[in-house]
């Protein structure tokens, strides 16, 4: 057969094309091995700086070693900090001069006074829909906003019912499931001395911030639980000086109150910590986080956890959160690439899996708070996870203040239940609008 000129040049510009493509894809010309993405991944060079407080550098030494195998040419420096107010102060600072980490740690109320300093997930990276599909619902409430994810966990914790169990086995009280079961067991278990001052205490809690850190937590789980709204829809005030947010306080305020019969707590005591850990209180509410301190102070404490109390009859049960998601900065020069490395190590169940073995922290994918929800330690905080609420707000010292304070006034009876909260309502507006 004898061919065109014409064909002749098209079957050379073909066979060249062919003879290109199949160099690509053996590596020899750059551009297709891999799917196109791999080679990009290879040569990227850059430097990403890395700031959290809970997570440790060898939490986390794995995720980054498992990522270089993606990424060989990007370097990620993590620096930890020892506690919030330090790293906070230091974020700021960092920020205001230009200087700060890509990547940075955000506690999961905070999203409203943090969000002008994050770049979103790209939706290439981390789609709306995964991000609703691998999390529990308290994830996409705290993180999510007009569509768009801005931060996300490795972990999350969640205020637990810590018990004494030598202490509930001798006076052989069953560990109560319901708030009207909990006062019952309260009663039972507190002790007065000859002065009636309290000699043991039922359990730690209508105290302020004084003697229970917590107390501001525990107030809002109460609130949620009775179905308070917390602040305006449209976010420019709070709310919560309800019926229901009224109920709430004087239900937490009983435990505090020496005329009632739930007596069992006062500021005067010790921290609710070192009254645990000194077995002069049966129970407490606090985190997982707070574990190693409870075994530092008594390392033959024998206590066991068990999940929030709910309101009898309550047909959807409500724990609370408190945990830090990761979030990209918007002076990073390489957005793409730390949102790259967050999906790589927040989204992939096996990496999550890695980080809860190293750390021994609860999870935050909802595939392994199912995988954990028996474990002896985690299983409460697995569990509670896929039912944990929280609420945004624009400044949660704020907001802890203004509680603790409503607490004590209503203990100290300065102030009724409806002024104190309106009190704390107030104030926690004023931080919102300023």
């Amino acid at each position: 057969m004898i061919f065109t000129k014409n064909q002749v040049v098209i079957a050379g510009i073909v066979g060249f094309i062919l003879i290109i493509f199949i160099f690509m894809l053996l590596g020899i010309i750059p551009g297709l091995k891999g799917g196109g993405s791999g080679d990009i991944r290879q040569t990227t060079v850059a430097t990403l700086t890395m700031w959290g407080i809970e997570d440790s550098k060898n939490d986390l030494v794995p995720i980054f070693a498992s990522f270089s195998a993606l990424y060989p040419k990007v370097q990620i420096q993590y620096r930890q900090f020892s506690n919030f107010k330090e790293y906070n102060n230091a974020l700021l600072d960092a920020l205001a001069s230009r200087t700060g980490p890509d990547i940075f740690a955000i506690r999961n109320t905070d999203l409203p006074s943090s969000i002008n300093k994050i770049t979103p997930a790209p939706d290439t990276i981390i789609p709306l829909g995964t991000v609703r599909q691998l999390f529990p619902q308290v994830v996409n409430q705290d993180f999510v906003q007009q569509g768009k994810t801005y931060a996300l966990p490795l972990s999350i914790d969640t205020l637990a019912l810590f018990y004494n169990r030598d202490l509930l086995d001798q006076t052989a009280l069953a560990v109560p499931a319901t708030w009207e079961d909990f006062i019952k067991t309260v009663s039972k278990l507190t002790t007065f001395d000859k002065t009636q001052n309290i000699a043991l205490s039922g359990a730690a809690i209508g105290g302020s911030a004084k003697s229970i850190p917590e107390a501001a937590d525990i107030l809002s789980l109460l609130m949620l639980q009775t179905g308070a709204q917390m602040t305006s829809p449209d976010f420019t005030s709070a709310v919560f000086n309800s019926n229901e947010g009224k109920n709430a306080l004087t239900f937490y305020t009983q435990f505090a109150n020496n005329r009632s019969k739930s007596y069992s707590w006062n500021d005067g005591l010790a921290n609710n910590l070192d009254a645990f850990a000194q077995e002069k209180t049966a129970m407490i509410f606090t985190y997982h986080s707070s574990i190693p301190e409870i075994q530092k102070r008594n390392a033959f404490l024998n206590f066991q956890i068990a999940q929030i109390p709910q309101p009898q009859n309550n047909p959807k049960a409500i724990a609370y959160a408190s945990y830090y998601g990761y979030a990209v900065s918007k002076q990073s020069r390489y957005a793409n690439i730390a949102w790259e490395l967050l999906a790589y190590a927040l989204t992939n169940a096996q990496t999550g899996k890695n980080y809860v073995d190293t750390s021994n922290r609860p999870p935050a994918l909802s595939e392994l708070d199912r995988t954990y929800q028996n474990d002896p330690t985690l299983g409460i905080f697995a569990r509670q996870a896929l039912i944990a609420r929280s609420w945004p707000q624009a400044d949660a010292d704020i907001v802890q203040s203004a509680f603790s304070k409503a607490i004590e006034a209503v203990n100290e009876n300065t102030l009724t239940v409806e002024r104190a909260l309106q009190q704390a309502q107030d104030q926690i507006t004023a931080g919102m609008v300023r």
